[in-house]
């Protein structure tokens, strides 16, 4: 199952790093072979990193990307610190926090992003 979610998020990245290469960022920095990887983020003081999918960069704005492909309920509280951090980063760069997921899970997420009150802007993903 790992994989076959490692290969669905590789595919998500490639088709979106080709939609966004067209309206011209200055870089994209995304988990996929030819570009650089998004740098380490971490909250002050804890040993726990996180690193986005994908960072574009335009001028002084960097927006962040993450593709989930189902809340976790072991995990959920490292997933919601995850998006808390790449918002906050988001909104000090002036950008945007844009999480991706499967139009089927969406009310999960949808029901999260409001609940945490999360600074992250949904995105649903249709089935190929």
């Amino acid at each position: 199952m790992a994989t076959s979610t490692t290969q669905k998020k590789e595919r998500i990245l490639k088709k979106l790093v080709k939609k966004l290469d067209k309206k011209g960022f200055d870089e994209i920095k995304a988990k996929l072979s030819g570009f650089k990887t998004p740098s380490e983020l971490s909250y002050n003081g804890s040993l726990k990193k996180f690193v986005p999918d994908m960072v574009t960069y335009k001028k002084d704005v960097m927006d962040f990307y993450e593709f989930e492909n189902k809340v976790r309920e072991r995990d959920v509280q490292d997933q919601v610190a995850k998006w808390i951090l790449f918002g906050s980063h988001a909104k000090q760069n002036r950008g945007k926090f844009y999480l991706m997921v499967p139009i089927e899970n969406s009310d999960r997420f949808e029901n999260l992003i409001e609940k945490m009150q999360l600074d992250a802007e949904l995105v649903k993903l249709e089935k190929p």
